[in-house]
């Protein structure tokens, strides 16, 4: 470390886009560290060595993730003054101490108004008036004679006109002349008051990115109590009063209590038992979940779902992952399906390859993935030139061990066109199979043919389809002509059972796990959540746009139906939102290697085995780079503290 007492750093440029300071700097007070777009993240350990750091000022910098940036303030025990954003008239990070602004014609002009400014200002009072005199005396013998002259015609007017004209005349002149003497009294000096330090409105500078979050200043003043300068501004009792009113409008302090103390609970009754496995033995996982949540981690902990280089199969390529599904009965497995048309069931948790089938000789992306729920050796995989196949993991698994990488699929079915996505019902006797058009093909898995197409079901195309949880009749359609339809197959599929509308058009729906909600997904960050039964709106997301028409945004459910995860296309992002409330948990920000090679979030699932865990199809923005599935597992401090 330094011994300095100040420390200004230049344009920081860090490879990971992650700040961090390694040493000890006992006695620096004042950090600068200004204009370094290329940090977007503080490490947890950026400021452990600075115990007397008072001020710090992080200007024009690209850190964006509020919980991140305040846990890692939290550890400077002294710090007093900070800013993200510099005041046009402050050099330091202290509260802006410039004059109040004059109070002329009624309005206040800000504090960086220049002396022109306050000049044009008395030229539009000066103007309003319709002579001279009005401000000033005049005395030349000319503007007497015309003022003689003036009360001669008023006076020939006033014979001429009637009694109640002159009544209105008389009043509008008196009222006149009271608003030019209100604009041509100047205040007195003793008796501007300085306005409050909560309602001076500053003009900044150098904003950093994380100033244009919403309710960014509310939650830095809740979430560090000690500060007592931001931005330039003073925080005195009455504006922390507000902020913290504020945060706990928009932002869900801590989730749900009820559940963690269950899992405590949990997890005393197992010591008590002395790991008994015998009649107890379903609630292993249980208490897996409960202590996942309860173990103490510094930053979100993300992991790549499979490395191929630990593979001990010979694979030539690395995989190109284009979707994934959870397996529904083993919380270790994994299947996804690549851009080259390869499907790959993975344990996530050894990172290890457990099945693998080559590509065709025509390469195809594969779009849609659906485990069977009464056969968990099985899966359907559909591919965008319309191929649907039926596939067991026990045949794949002996293909893998035999290196033979070509068998595995069970049954082939009729092809759907330029397919989108499948979904199979909670039977295990149908699925449906939606694509780039208006129909919806019904398949019957057990005689392995096409049932029925159902026709224009939407205006445009169809992006995805899904059956319900625990009714196998009903299902619902979401497309880009902004609208989602539930359906019920015992009716005759002449008109939906109801049907709601979207700002901009749907990407994607899920039901809730007890089928209480849907959650539909629109372009650019719109997500609503609708109960089930009648289409009803319960809760709409309050998400920041990015005002682009490609941000294609996609939700799920996480922890049951108790938090939504959701992601866009063109942000690298992932809020973690109350289902019941709205308001936002936390925020997940995936960062890349390099500064140029940024992340965004290409799809993403919910662990259903783990609570505060997901999967992430992230993707590069570089052309070279490889997407790829990262774990995310959101660390406790982040969720009670």
């Amino acid at each position: 470390g330094l011994s300095c007492e100040t420390l200004k750093l230049g344009q920081c440029s860090a490879p990971t886009r992650k700040f961090s300071l390694a040493g000890e700097f006992h006695r620096l007070e004042v950090l600068i560290v200004d204009h370094s777009r290329s940090i977007t993240l503080l490490s947890s350990t950026c400021f452990e060595g600075m115990p007397k750091l008072a001020k710090l000022s992080m200007c024009g910098t690209g850190i964006v993730n509020l919980w991140t940036t305040c846990r890692a303030l939290s550890k400077l025990p002294s710090l007093r003054e900070l800013r993200f954003q510099r005041c046009v008239c402050c050099e330091g990070t202290g509260h802006c101490i410039a004059p109040p602004p004059d109070d002329c014609d009624g309005q206040n002009i800000s504090a960086g108004s220049s002396g022109d400014d306050q000049e044009v200002e008395k030229m539009e009072i000066f103007q309003k008036g319709t002579d001279e005199s009005d401000y000033w005396d005049s005395s030349g013998d000319e503007e007497e004679e015309e003022e003689e002259e003036e009360e001669q015609e008023e006076q020939e007017e006033y014979d001429e006109l009637g009694e109640e004209e002159v009544v209105e005349s008389e009043l509008d002149t008196d009222l006149d002349e009271q608003f030019v003497c209100l604009e041509a009294v100047e205040p007195e000096a003793g008796n501007d008051e300085p306005p409050k330090a909560e309602e001076r409105q500053l003009s900044y500078l150098f904003q950093s990115t994380i100033c244009h979050e919403k309710f960014y200043q509310q939650f830095m003043i809740s979430s560090l109590p000690k500060l007592q300068v931001l931005d330039n501004l003073e925080i005195t009792q009455e504006s922390r009063k507000k902020a913290w009113i504020v945060y706990c409008d928009n932002f869900e302090r801590s989730p749900n209590t009820r559940r963690r103390r269950e899992g405590i609970v949990e997890i005393l009754k197992s010591r008590e038992r002395g790991g008994d496995r015998g009649p107890h033995k379903k609630r292993k996982i249980n208490e897996t979940r409960a202590l996942s949540t309860s173990k103490l981690c510094d930053w979100p902990a993300t992991s790549v779902v499979y490395n191929p280089c630990k593979s001990n199969v010979d694979i030539n390529r690395r995989l190109k992952p284009r979707q994934f599904e959870y397996h529904p009965k083993d919380p270790a497995l994994m299947v996804l399906g690549t851009l080259n048309g390869e499907l790959a069931v993975v344990n996530h948790e050894e990172d290890r390859l457990v099945a693998y089938i080559q590509a065709s000789t025509v390469q195809h992306r594969v779009l849609g993935l659906c485990w069977l729920n009464n056969e968990p050796d099985k899966f359907i995989a559909g591919s965008d030139n319309g191929v649907l196949e039926l596939y067991s993991l026990s045949r794949m698994r002996a293909a893998t061990m035999a290196c033979t990488y070509m068998c595995g699929s069970v049954h082939r079915f009729n092809d759907f066109e330029q397919l989108t996505s499948v979904h199979i019902n909670s039977q295990d006797e149908l699925f449906l199979a939606s694509g780039y058009n208006k129909n919806i093909g019904l398949y019957d898995l057990q005689t392995a043919r096409l049932v029925k197409v159902f026709p224009h079901l939407h205006e445009d195309h169809i992006n995805v389809v899904k059956f319900a949880h625990h009714s196998p009749k009903t299902f619902a359609t979401s497309s880009f002509d902004k609208t989602v339809k539930m359906w019920d197959l015992r009716t005759t599929m002449t008109s939906p059972v109801y049907c709601t509308t979207s700002r901009s058009g749907n990407v994607m729906l899920c039901f809730s796990h007890d089928d209480h909600f849907v959650l539909v997904s629109a372009v650019d960050n719109e997500v609503r959540q609708y109960l089930a039964a009648d289409g009803r709106l319960h809760t709409k997301f309050d998400i920041t746009p990015a005002n682009s028409r490609r941000n294609y945004t996609r939700s799920y459910y996480m922890n049951g139906r108790d938090y939504i995860i959701t992601g866009s296309c063109e942000e690298n992002r992932i809020g973690v939102y109350s289902a019941q409330t709205g308001r936002r948990l936390r925020d997940v920000t995936l960062e890349g290697r390099g500064v140029n090679n940024s992340l965004y979030v290409q799809s993403l699932r919910g662990d259903p085995f783990r609570d505060f865990h997901m999967c992430v199809l992230a993707a590069y923005n570089h052309p070279h780079q490889r997407s790829e599935i990262v774990k995310v597992k959101i660390p406790s401090f982040f969720l009670y503290s």
